[in-house]
């Protein structure tokens, strides 16, 4: 099973994971960040934040497949969000 949103952006997702995994590595191990297209990476975290949201609209169901690729759509969400700068003024932007 798939959602159509993660497929509409399928190529640029896995890009955007690879990134996300340099720029986490490198800043691990130089405790600096790399320059990264922020706007991109943004994008996909964002089209991955609506597909959970989406495939929770049915979370009583007992489809186990529809919960897992919510589930893998959130961490591929978190893991682009937590590679993004924080805001310098973070309450402007809720």
């Amino acid at each position: 099973m798939s959602h159509w949103l993660l497929d509409s952006v399928a190529n640029e997702r896995i890009a955007a994971l690879a990134e996300a995994d340099r720029i986490q590595f490198l800043r691990e191990m130089t405790g600096k960040i790399p320059a990264f297209d922020v706007d991109a990476i943004q994008k996909i975290a964002e089209v991955a934040e609506l597909a959970v949201l989406d495939l929770d609209t049915d979370r009583l169901s007992e489809d186990t497949e529809r919960r897992s690729l919510s589930r893998k759509a959130a961490a591929d969400a978190f893991r682009l969000l937590r590679v993004l700068p924080t805001p310098k003024d973070a309450l402007a932007h809720v």
